[in-house]
């Protein structure tokens, strides 16, 4: 449910946007190229959303306590390993964050949760999220 794709913007003439896919955009692109036509098209990366639950342990509330700065160090992390915190939430019960993340892919993901992890600072869960707009199309058999 959360694979992602590239998809091409094509803003024709009268200013509306069109998504088309790869092989489309390359005739677009080659067509503009022979006439001297600027191009329409600007390519966009889609991005799936995840939530990360995270329990800290002992070490890492340890070291949370010392520099509660060390929170936007790993956001930052994060964004250097190809994905974003979007909204991060400390929480009462099971869990002591919330994050909601975007990232290209599932790898993407499953590998920040292995670096983060092997660290032995926190225990996460991490769930692929469809907004519910989308669901229900889906549902619908429109997606």
């Amino acid at each position: 449910m959360c694979s992602t794709s590239r998809r091409w913007r094509y803003e024709s003439w009268s200013g509306a946007n069109f998504y088309v896919p790869a092989f489309q955009a390359l005739s677009i692109l080659r067509a503009r190229e022979y006439s001297g036509a600027p191009s329409p098209l600007r390519k966009e990366t889609l991005v799936a959303t995840y939530i990360m639950l995270s329990t800290l342990t002992d070490e890492g509330r340890k070291t949370l306590k010392e520099r509660p700065e060390r929170l936007q160090e790993v956001n930052r992390e994060i964004e250097a390993m190809g994905a974003r915190v979007t909204h991060q939430f400390a929480v009462l019960g099971g869990y002591d964050f919330v994050n909601i993340m975007e990232a290209p892919d599932n790898e993407t993901v499953a590998r920040i949760s292995v670096e983060l992890g092997a660290r032995g600072t926190v225990q996460l869960t991490t769930l692929p999220a469809i907004p519910v707009d989308e669901f229900t199309k889906m549902l619908k058999g429109r997606s």
